[in-house]
């Protein structure tokens, strides 16, 4: 009843609570766990020398056992298996001494110490029929062989429960954590670097992008069209004349078919251009002295035909309007078709500028994917250590048995 009591009103012990930033918690972890990581590394030590001076005495009984002669009356087998395991021992043994070239700094020293010494100890390796004569013909020297190795297994053991202990343990876990914060520190300064690399980039292609300018195509365009506009006209204009002309031309071929005229040749065979060559409308005389020819009975044509010309004669005058202004128009489509060839250059430049600008703006859609793929990874990679920090902090505090709390500053 009276233990009972007291452990009910027993003041409750309280844990040491210690307030420090990361780096304040690096030096406290390395500070505190020197005393004993040193205790493990002069065990470590001790081990290693025991086994260097059981291997030592272990090559004077395997010298002996291999110098040893057997008596006539055993198997010469035995003889073969005896220099076999000797021959084999003495060469491991001798082997072992590489252990002394490690320096054992630490729990990693430790492992790869203990993982060359087993190396070297597992290669002495005999069949249980081996054995079996090893230990019937030379007991005396299989025990003392025996009980040496066993010196080294336990050795060997010892090194193998510090790695493998919770100190140990605990320290790698926490060794990890520190290894990864300082990578992720590493991956944030690097990623801080090249983001003012990709910052200066992207100012520079901003500007490169601004300083293209393109030339305005309204005059461009306008001649164009205007082109566009004198050609129709053109085509009509042409149409109304051949329209024209085309009927008056296959009539001169019938009624002239048997005399030889130059000018009537010409506009038999292409009415439109002999019209337009025919400045001095010398076309008008020859339809005036056909429709006389036709009415003093000198040429034979039909009324219909005789309607067609006296139609083309009262034509001519609206054709030679249609001439003029065909003229005119030629004269400026000719000056709009060199306009057009000067301009058609500033379209060429133009082009370059936009496959220049649309060139400029990828590579700053690709600059800035970039720049937010790094900045993620910054924002991840202060998740991380912010995580890691506190994780390191529980685990040293687990290991030192002392509640830690990490600071803003750490």
């Amino acid at each position: 009843m009276f233990n009972r009591l007291k452990k009910i009103f027993a003041k409750e012990k309280k844990t040491e609570k210690i307030s420090m930033d990361y780096e304040r918690l690096k030096h406290y972890f390395y500070e505190s766990i020197q005393s004993r990581e040193r205790t493990d590394i002069i065990e470590a030590r001790i081990a290693r020398d025991n086994i260097l001076s059981i291997a030592k005495d272990l090559l004077v009984v395997m010298d002996n056992l291999k110098n040893k002669e057997i008596p006539e009356k055993r198997a010469k087998s035995s003889e073969l298996v005896k220099n076999r395991f000797s021959e084999k021992s003495i060469a491991t043994f001798n082997n072992m001494f590489e252990i002394e070239k490690i320096n054992i700094s630490g729990y990693g020293d430790i492992g790869e110490l203990a993982r060359t010494a087993k190396k070297h100890v597992d290669r002495i390796d005999l069949s249980p029929k081996e054995v079996m004569h090893i230990k019937f013909f030379f007991s005396e020297e299989f025990s003392d062989v025996a009980r040496l190795m066993s010196i080294i297994y336990k050795n060997i053991e010892k090194m193998e429960s510090i790695i493998s202990g919770d100190f140990a343990k605990k320290k790698n876990n926490i060794e990890k954590c520190i290894s990864s914060i300082a990578s992720y520190e590493n991956s944030i300064a690097q990623g801080s670097d090249q983001l003012k690399d990709l910052s200066n980039e992207l100012n520079s292609l901003e500007k490169k992008k601004d300083s293209i300018s393109l030339i305005s195509l309204d005059e461009y365009r306008d001649t164009r069209s205007s082109i566009k506009h004198l050609d129709t006209r053109m085509s009509y204009l042409r149409q109304q004349i051949s329209s024209v002309l085309g009927s008056m031309s296959r009539i001169l071929k019938r009624a002239y078919h048997n005399k030889e005229d130059a000018l009537i040749s010409e506009y038999i065979q292409s009415p439109y251009d002999a019209f337009m060559q025919d400045r001095e409308n010398k076309i008008r005389n020859v339809l005036i002295k056909t429709l006389v020819m036709t009415k003093d009975n000198e040429l034979d044509i039909d009324k219909k035909s005789i309607l067609k010309l006296e139609e083309t004669l009262d034509k001519l005058d609206e054709l030679n309007q249609c001439r003029n202004e065909i003229d005119e128009l030629d004269k400026r489509m000719s000056e709009l078709s060199n306009k057009e060839g000067m301009l058609s250059e500033k379209e060429d430049l133009n082009k370059n500028a936009e496959k220049e600008i649309r060139s400029t703006e990828k590579k700053i859609d690709l600059a800035r994917a970039r720049e937010q793929d790094i900045k993620q990874m910054i924002e991840d990679a202060k998740q991380q250590i912010t995580e890691n920090k506190k994780k390191t902090a529980s685990l040293i505090s687990d290991l030192a048995g002392k509640e830690i709390e990490l600071s803003e500053q750490g």
